[in-house]
């Protein structure tokens, strides 16, 4: 079957951020001529994400995170008064309570420890491209999800590059980390939004 996009405009709609996790109802339905064939709902939220030197907003006002990697109930994490979490493997019930309990998400795919050539080597390229594509697909309607990251504890290459920049292609307003971040040479483009360094204290 051949894909097709709808455009609608929702003017003033409430705005989405943690403190203030505003979701609606969006209700989808595939008719054949006056027939119903299929009725898709879920619930979303309208926000704007934007860097500005070096602070992110979200909805024009800066957002500072209190956050931890890991963790499974969005409710506690609030409890808790954590407002970030850091996850890669994320179900998409863990991000339906993250969007409903005011949790922002750096959602993460599982390339982990990808060190040496490996982050060079063009077999190894279509599936980075693979994980980062379909996870965006699938967690791209979550307010929550503010960042999106293509790496983890890796060494930068020619593919988290290209990886970053086909980011920045589908998705301009979220910005995107990698890390390790301190391994790239300075004269290099930088594939990443947000530097990260893991373990400065140790390093």
């Amino acid at each position: 079957a051949a894909d097709f996009y709808i455009e609608t405009k929702v003017t003033n709609p409430v705005k989405w951020d943690a403190e203030h996790p505003a979701l609606c109802e969006m209700n989808v339905s595939l008719y054949s001529g006056e027939n119903k064939l299929e009725t898709v709902s879920r619930k979303i939220g309208f926000r704007q994400v934007e860097l500005r030197g070096r602070n992110l907003y979200v909805n024009g006002q800066e957002v500072k995170f209190r956050g931890i990697w890991g963790g499974n109930d969005a409710k506690q994490l609030r409890d808790l008064n954590i407002n970030h979490i850091r996850k890669n493997w994320a179900t998409q019930g863990f991000l339906d309570s993250c969007d409903q309990f005011g949790v922002y998400v750096l959602d993460e795919i599982p390339a982990t420890f990808t060190r040496g050539t490996i982050a060079d080597d063009p077999e190894i390229a279509p599936q980075w491209f693979e994980l980062m594509a379909d996870m965006m697909e699938r967690d791209y309607a979550h307010p929550g999800v503010i960042l999106w990251s293509h790496g983890n504890e890796s060494s930068p290459g020619a593919t988290s590059l290209r990886v970053h920049n086909f980011i920045k292609a589908e998705d301009p307003q979220r910005p995107d980390m990698f890390s390790w971040a301190q391994d790239i040479p300075v004269k290099e483009d930088l594939p990443y939004d947000i530097y990260s360094f893991h373990y400065p204290d140790v390093m």
